[in-house]
């Protein structure tokens, strides 16, 4: 992180490594919401083995950025696994206007899966399936995008075997990449769609949480608190890890991170991103991100396996609330 502004970074080191966020990370309007405890005595059934193998086959699709047949076979391999759950997966299908001149629109597609509840409140798990379109380089992004792409195809199996008190939206967003420099208008394409769906439609207020995670297999995982995130969402996600003893790895270290969250926290909906930005050969490094060496040898199943047990423990301990984190 110490290497400057990139995609969707933008970082102030202050002491202790407080990471603070960007101007245009302005916090949502959503409600203060209350969370359950720690959550200790819900065990989480999490195949990592199975999610990391997700991966594999991910990354033997390439190239699949927007606009190539590789990322339509993405499309394919997740509405596969989904409905190997019973699932219903819905294809979201949108033209995406960019400012790139060489692609001034490009057809995208988000796909979701609910699994049903007690309640009709939904909590939304998402990752962007994209990845990076790089010129002359041998980019797998077996990080970025697809650890957290195969660890929210397996939280399919968590919540199919043990439904939650919310319902449970798996959300595969397209386009999170930009084509050109990041900018407000270029990237993010997916989750500013699906927002915008949600606000309307007016179902954006039966929606309590949204959980995003991104980058998530790094072997040497640490992640830390975003500032762009709703606070209550983060401390429960974060005091979730610690009942899990995954306090090394939730750590309590700041940054602030433009991300697939950020969409809905504008239209008012509790949003946080889960992800690693020091994606590198070392503990502050992040010079593997958006190379050739974002690969499956610099990813780890374990890693994938904190962040899933930790994330579903979360949803599964969410207290009953209506929207929004309103009682």
């Amino acid at each position: 992180m110490l290497n400057g502004v990139n995609r969707h970074v933008l970082i102030i080191i202050v002491p202790v490594l407080f990471l603070a966020a960007c101007p245009n990370g302005k916090p949502g309007r959503e409600k203060t919401g209350q969370a359950a405890k720690s959550g200790v005595g819900v065990t989480v059934d999490f195949n990592e083995h199975r999610a990391f193998e997700h991966v594999k086959n991910i990354v033997n699709i390439n190239p699949r950025y927007p606009g190539t047949p590789g990322i339509e076979a993405v499309r394919k391999y997740i509405e596969k696994e989904l409905a190997s759950h019973a699932l219903k997966p819905a294809r979201d299908s949108f033209t995406a206007k960019t400012p790139h001149s060489a692609f001034p629109e490009v057809q995208m597609a988000n796909i979701t899966a609910d699994i049903r509840g007690e309640t009709d409140d939904i909590v939304i798990i998402g990752s962007h399936y994209d990845a990076k379109m790089l010129r002359n380089v041998d980019f797998q992004g077996a990080n970025d995008s697809g650890s957290s792409t195969g660890l929210v195809l397996e939280l399919a199996d968590v919540f199919v075997k043990r439904p939650a008190y919310h319902t449970v939206r798996l959300a595969f967003f397209d386009g999170e990449e930009s084509f050109g420099e990041w900018s407000d208008r270029d990237g993010l394409y997916g989750s500013k769609h699906y927002a915008a769906m949600l606000k309307r439609t007016g179902e954006y207020a039966k929606v309590s949480a949204v959980i995003i995670v991104d980058m998530i297999g790094d072997v040497r995982l640490r992640i830390p608190r975003d500032h762009l995130s709703t606070k209550w969402l983060v401390d429960h996600i974060w005091k979730t890890a610690a009942g899990l003893g995954y306090s090394h790895v939730f750590v309590n270290d700041y940054h602030g991170i433009e991300d697939d969250h950020v969409p809905f926290r504008k239209i008012g909906i509790s949003a946080v991103d889960i992800i690693d930005m020091n994606y590198g050969p070392g503990w502050t490094s992040n010079a593997f991100w958006h190379t050739a060496y974002d690969n499956m040898i610099n990813i780890s199943e374990q890693s994938m396996g904190i962040v899933g047990r930790t994330v579903a423990r979360s949803v599964y301990t969410l207290k009953k609330t209506t929207g929004n984190g309103r009682k």
